[in-house]
């Protein structure tokens, strides 16, 4: 029963094809009554965040296919956008922003009022050029202060010498 399957950490039979990226096998588990919905137990994160963080575009095309929410969020409120932008997973990210998942969503990365971010903040930390304009092209906040030390994405990408997206931002 494919409903039943989980392990000690809470992940379904569709968490662990999400996460390496079967997208046939997927396909056949959902065909039988998987749940596009399962969260794992360790994060309360979805199918789709383990497919979108680990790079996975096909599966969670299926997933969304089939019913995912792209702005379901884990218990630090990090949705599968704020995953797939942290891995530099370009092809997802575009993916989702087609789905209309929320581009100012903020992450609570630390689960304190100190470390809230949004996507955008990982982009410009990590200098993902590409990410930053895709995240820029679809209306997002380029000045989001979200968290306590009221840190913009500028300052992120500034403090690690990515002059290309300091540019872009500003």
């Amino acid at each position: 029963n494919v409903k039943s399957f989980w392990n000690n950490l809470g992940r379904s039979a569709l968490h662990f094809a999400a996460w390496k990226g079967h997208v046939e096998v997927a396909k056949v588990l959902i065909q039988n009554g998987a749940d596009v919905y399962a969260v794992d137990k360790r994060e309360q994160s979805s199918v789709l965040h383990y497919a979108a963080e680990h790079g996975h575009a096909d599966v969670a095309k299926v997933l969304i296919q089939n019913g995912a929410d792209v702005n379901d969020v884990n218990n630090c409120d990090t949705t599968a956008l704020h995953k797939a932008v942290r891995k530099g997973h370009a092809d997802v990210v575009k993916l989702l922003i087609q789905n209309d998942a929320e581009v100012d969503a903020v992450e609570d990365f630390w689960d304190n009022e100190w470390w809230k971010f949004t996507a955008l903040h990982s982009a410009a930390d990590n200098g993902d050029v590409e990410i930053v304009k895709m995240l820029i092209h679809s209306h997002c906040e380029v000045n989001a202060v979200e968290n306590k030390f009221e840190i913009p994405p500028l300052h992120m990408a500034a403090n690690k010498g990515h002059a290309e997206v300091v540019k872009i931002l500003i």
